[in-house]
């Protein structure tokens, strides 16, 4: 008569069967999640892994999938919120900087302020509080700076 421990909680088992390393249900479930995540650590995992992405992304289910994902509500807010962080950075700031130098940008720019939705826009700002408290400012500023002259 053989008799082992369990593995996960010590418990003798007698008469094992053929690489029986715990007694059961519960312990065989603990174990198996035990070996599977020290398993996803070794790098024969990962290098699978990663292998096997590159393989995947260029197949039909996966370019489907991406374009069923990219019109979720779950997507666009993660994406908002990842945007409104990424915004923030300097990074984000200094590749903004350099666009707004470019003609590429000047002459975009110059072909929407001949548009009707920005001539719209205009009107609508100028009638608001910001607007108006933004010129008082400025007009007392201007006309001071011209009295002292």
């Amino acid at each position: 008569m053989k008799i082992i421990k369990c593995v996960i909680c010590g418990k003798k088992i007698e008469n094992p069967k053929t690489n029986q390393l715990t007694c059961g249900k519960i312990c065989r479930k603990a174990y198996n999640k035990a070996s599977q995540k020290a398993y996803r650590k070794t790098d024969k995992y990962k290098a699978y892994q990663k292998s096997y992405r590159k393989v995947y992304q260029k197949t039909d289910k996966s370019k489907a999938y991406q374009k069923s994902y990219r019109n979720t509500d779950k997507y666009r807010e993660r994406k908002k919120a990842y945007m409104k962080k990424y915004r923030k950075t300097d990074k984000s700031k200094a590749s903004q900087k350099a666009y707004r130098n470019t003609d590429k940008f000047k002459s975009a720019l110059k072909a929407y302020k001949k548009t009707d939705k920005y001539k719209v826009y205009q009107k609508a700002y100028q009638k608001t509080d910001k607007s108006k408290a933004y010129k008082k400012a400025y007009n007392k500023a201007y006309y001071k700076a011209k009295r002292e002259k």
